[in-house]
């Protein structure tokens, strides 16, 4: 690998990462499909973790005073006036739910057999069809719910959803916003109610990657960073640096969209993607 291609690298990557964590176009795809597209060698748990950390600040900045008031809550337990806040906790953790469990019972089997390139372009395509239903469908609905009115029935249909994305190719964020559509709530309630509950994910997966980091076999804590395979001091900074900017870009644009647009343009990424995918990878 050249010297340009060293620092390219991680650039890419990290503007990947954060660009498909929010966006609907399946983040694990395309992470999947990039080194095998230019010849990469895997990253790296350590680079993998600082990953998953600039996303996550990205998404804890744009919504503080969400994550603020549910802290209020927390600490003031008794207080009614955070109620509300407490009440959206209890929703993002029934939301999750089904993703832990399904990733619990079957996450081995999806990393070792599932991160196929043909599946990650059949399910980038089949996936964007159904955003596509389900943005349709919430168009023609005369009353859609908004994040303040959103009841466990919306977060357990939006949680189904996210726990199916965990196969690759499927999106995280599109699959809980299309949940969150088919459920009936607004493009905007669905979109916000996407990143509320990608926080403690992206927290849980930086976790399991970090433990898995520090006690991978044959390695001291120490000299980690200087001996993966993707994992110097500069990768590490430039690619959470380029997740971080990119996932704040990548938030603001699915807001914007979320407002004023429609899907229709990740669909039809989505379905080009997938087949140049199937036919050529």
């Amino acid at each position: 690998m050249g010297i340009l291609e060293s620092i390219l690298r991680p650039i890419v990557l990290g503007l990947v990462q954060g660009l498909t964590e929010f966006l609907p176009i399946s983040s694990s795809g395309h992470l999947i499909v990039l080194p095998k597209l230019f010849g990469w060698p895997d990253q790296g748990l350590a680079f993998d973790l600082f990953l998953h950390l600039g996303t996550l600040l990205a998404i804890l900045i744009l919504f503080w005073k969400d994550w603020l008031g549910i802290l209020k809550g927390i600490v003031f337990i008794k207080n009614k006036q955070y109620s509300s806040d407490r009440k959206l906790l209890l929703l993002i953790l029934i939301g999750i739910l089904p993703a832990l469990i399904f990733g619990l019972c079957f996450g081995d089997l999806i990393g070792e057999k599932l991160r196929l390139p043909w599946l990650v372009g059949a399910n980038l395509i089949f996936w964007a069809l159904v955003l596509w239903v389900a943005d349709i469908y919430t168009r023609k609905r005369e009353h859609t719910t908004e994040v303040n009115k959103i009841k466990p029935k919306h977060a357990i249909i939006t949680g189904l959803f996210q726990a199916i994305a965990l196969i690759p190719g499927g999106s995280r964020s599109g699959l809980s916003i299309t949940g969150g559509l088919f459920a009936g709530m607004s493009r905007k309630a669905a979109v916000k109610f996407s990143f509320m509950m990608s926080a403690p994910l992206i927290l849980g997966a930086a976790l399991l990657k970090g433990i898995e980091w520090l006690y991978a076999p044959h390695m001291v804590p120490w000299a980690r960073i200087s001996i993966s395979p993707m994992s110097n001091q500069y990768d590490l900074i430039v690619g959470f640096i380029f997740a971080f900017i990119s996932g704040l870009l990548a938030i603001k644009l699915l807001n914007y969209i979320a407002t004023r647009k429609n899907f229709l343009p990740f669909v039809i990424y989505r379905i080009i993607i997938g087949t140049l995918i199937i036919l050529f990878l």
